[in-house]
This record gives C-alpha cells, sequence and structure tokens, in this order.
C-alpha cells in the first residue's frame, strides 16, 4: 500500500484542504539544507541522495519507506514544498512515540508543515481511514 503527498506550508493552519481558498498565500519551507536537517531529527538514517532523501525501516522487518522529494540540489536554495512516497505493509498502528505516523505528523505541526495528498482531497493528517489502509504505523528506529 502507498500514499503520495505534498508539504506545504501557509500563512495559516487550514483545518480542511476545502478551507484554502483559491488564492491562499504559501510560504517558503526553508532552505534546503534546513529542511533536510529538520527532517533528519525526526528520520534518523536517512539516506539523502541527489535531491531525494530516502527513510528505509525495511531492513528492520518494519516494512515501510518514505522517499523525501526535494526539488532541489542547492543547499542554499529555498524550497517552498516536497513530496513523500510513502510505502508500507498494513498493520494496526499503536500510540507509540516512536509510531511513524506520530512521528510524521508531529515533524509537521512542529514546522507549520501541511501535508496533502496528491488527489488533493485531504491532508495527511486529518484521515485516520486513509492512514490505517496504507500501513503508517512503524516504529522509527
Amino acid at each position: 500500500m502507498g500514499l503520495d503527498v505534498r508539504v506545504l506550508k501557509f500563512e495559516k493552519t487550514y483545518p480542511t484542504v476545502e478551507c484554502i481558498p483559491y488564492d491562499a498565500h504559501r510560504l517558503c519551507l526553508g532552505k534546503r539544507d534546513e529542511i533536510v536537517k529538520t527532517v533528519d531529527s525526526f528520520f534518523p538514517g536517512i539516506n539523502w541522495l541527489n535531491y531525494t532523501g530516502i527513510f528505509d525501516n525495511r531492513i528492520s522487518g518494519k516494512g515501510c519507506s518514505i522517499l523525501f522529494l526535494l526539488n532541489s540540489v542547492d543547499d542554499a536554495e529555498f524550497v517552498d514544498s516536497f513530496g513523500l512516497e510513502i510505502r508500507g505493509e498494513s498493520v494496526t498502528c499503536s500510540d507509540s512515540k516512536d509510531c511513524l505516523y506520530v512521528v510524521l505528523v508531529k515533524m509537521l505541526r512542529q514546522n507549520g508543515w501541511q501535508a496533502i495528498e496528491y488527489a488533493g482531497t485531504t491532508f495527511l493528517d486529518q484521515d485516520d481511514e486513509l492512514i490505517q489502509g496504507i500501513g503508517l504505523c512503524f516504529t522509527v528506529p
């Protein structure tokens, strides 16, 4: 199972995708090197290659991976969004502080970021059925 999302930052946090006005102003997420440091602090052990970062937990038997897609290779370049390709097997989610979903949502919220699935109908952290269906609940090493 899998899910593809785009991480964005707006002038304010919107409760639903439907609440985002057509002319909503998107903010810069920061410089590429700042985003890499932030992501690394939540997901240690990422293998950053070119403009992608791969968090692959499959080797520890947890069955998931996240591909972080930055649209920049220059560390000083400002980034306005990045993508996540999340893949995993469906499992029962616990409320553990190390649950992948909990860590991902914590990273988003602490940085004022919002992740919208590519179909554009829901925020990642607002659809429990979507999350359970793709098996996002794996332990971060």
